[in-house]
């Protein structure tokens, strides 16, 4: 019995026949198996390839985008600054003791215009048009307010210049100017204009006159304008207006300040940081880029007719939103606001933070200092740049009432300074910087308006 167990046992070094057999069955089935696999793999390739190239095709389109809209932003604060020595130029010394322009924030308006540009692409772009508001007071002239706008000329729409007619002009010694309707629109397609030597008379032959001016910003920082007549009498409204700093600030009647929509916060908020671009390092940044500089017209409610329940909400009512502007003085025969050094750009962007936290909050930095240890102990709040950045980093932080993403992610960027990726020494000639705003802090502001855009 043993003998025939021993004859009937495999040897450890050979394979069974039936396992044999098992394996060369199963081996074309692996084989099928590999050949999956392998497609599978070239397949898996072909998808990373595509989703790479796809996410490669969305990075630079961002960055294609930011650079153009940087591009446009810095083509405005070109026209910025000629417009400024425009109106230096523009009014004469000897006239009135004190000049005002109120300048519109247009920022918003180019952002959206630069979003829509691929429906425009093959159409010519609209000139760039600045909003103001002309001013001046003298305590022996008279005073006189005109709100419109001044447009951007390209030099192949000027044919030539016209001379102005003489006119009467108040005072003995007033310099005289003379008015020609100007040549109608020549077959070539360019325009006669009328160059202004001195906005003062122009404006106040405009209304004696009743005729509608419309300026235009031309080469050589020079402003010349052409005319329309006007069949009723022209009559300037003069409106006071309100600081962001008062609108933040709590009301006699409520105690707290007056409630601003959402909308109104996040739209203010993207043209701030836009026209922060638009107009930094120019003469209209000259010491008012802070809530105190940035106003906004009141139009005139009666309060009369309003119960002391209603007159929180007239604020509100009554307020532009949608328009701030910010203010410079012109001095007769000085030029002093253009020789002022252009705010930095850390300060400029500490300030801008600070304003979209304020606008998020609906509150003041002062009102938020108050009620920290620091500022309950009775300790005077420090002014300086690293004390701002400290209390408006510890205000970002704060749990209570956080803003949106997007938002806090524009906040968080102003801030820390942080543009590009790095916390590098920002400049406003740098055109990579420039570009990292308009990707890192415009984009976020605007993803956040697109609902009421």
């Amino acid at each position: 019995m043993s003998l025939i167990e021993a004859s009937n046992a495999t040897p450890a070094s050979q394979l069974a026949l039936k396992e044999r057999a098992k394996l060369t069955l199963d081996y074309h089935d692996l084989e099928n198996s590999i050949n999956d696999l392998n497609h599978s793999i070239i397949l898996l390739e072909r998808i990373h390839q595509a989703v790479s190239k796809r996410h490669e095709v969305s990075v630079d389109s961002t960055d294609r985008k930011a650079a153009q809209l940087a591009s446009s932003l810095h083509i405005a604060r070109e026209h910025a600054i000629s417009l400024f020595n425009a109106l230096v130029h523009s009014w004469n010394a000897g006239c009135h003791q004190n000049h005002e322009a109120k300048i519109y924030l247009d920022g918003t308006e180019i952002v959206k215009n630069q979003q829509n540009s691929k429906q425009t692409y093959f159409k010519k772009q609209k000139p760039h048009k600045f909003r103001l508001i002309l001013s001046s007071k003298d305590t022996n002239l008279s005073e006189f307010w005109h709100e419109g706008t001044i447009e951007v000329l390209d030099d192949n729409s000027i044919s030539h210049n016209l001379p102005m007619p003489a006119a009467t002009l108040l005072g003995p010694n007033r310099p005289q100017v003379r008015i020609v309707t100007p040549a109608a629109i020549s077959s070539a397609g360019t325009t006669s204009f009328i160059d202004v030597q001195n906005l003062c008379t122009t404006i106040g032959w405009a209304t004696r006159e009743r005729k509608i001016l419309k300026f235009y910003l031309a080469s050589q920082q020079r402003i010349r304008c052409q005319y329309e007549d006007c069949a009723h009498l022209l009559i300037p409204k003069h409106y006071k207006s309100v600081s962001l700093e008062d609108l933040l600030m709590p009301l006699p009647q409520t105690g707290s300040p007056a409630k601003i929509g959402l909308k109104n916060r996040m739209m203010l908020a993207l043209n701030l940081a836009s026209t922060l671009m638009e107009l930094q390092s120019t003469p209209w940044l000259t010491n008012s880029w802070s809530k105190k500089a940035i106003k906004f017209l009141k139009t005139p409610v009666p309060q009369s007719s309003l119960s002391t329940a209603a007159a929180s909400t007239v604020l509100s009512v009554a307020i532009d939103y949608q328009h701030p502007l910010i203010s410079q003085h012109f001095q007769s025969g000085q030029q002093t606001s253009s020789n002022a050094p252009p705010l930095p750009p850390k300060e400029a962007l500490l300030e801008l933070g600070i304003m979209l936290l304020e606008l998020w909050h609906e509150t003041t930095l002062e009102t938020f200092y108050t009620s920290t240890t620091m500022g309950q102990s009775g300790a005077p709040m420090s002014t300086d740049y690293w004390g701002r950045f400290m209390l408006a980093s510890v205000w970002l932080d704060d749990p209570h009432d956080q803003p949106l993403p997007l938002y806090h992610t524009a906040i968080s960027q102003c801030v820390k300074c942080f543009f590009g990726g790095t916390f590098s020494t920002p400049s406003w000639n740098d055109a990579n910087f420039r570009k990292a705003l308009c990707k890192d802090l415009i984009e976020p502001l605007f993803e956040s308006c697109k609902q009421w855009m």
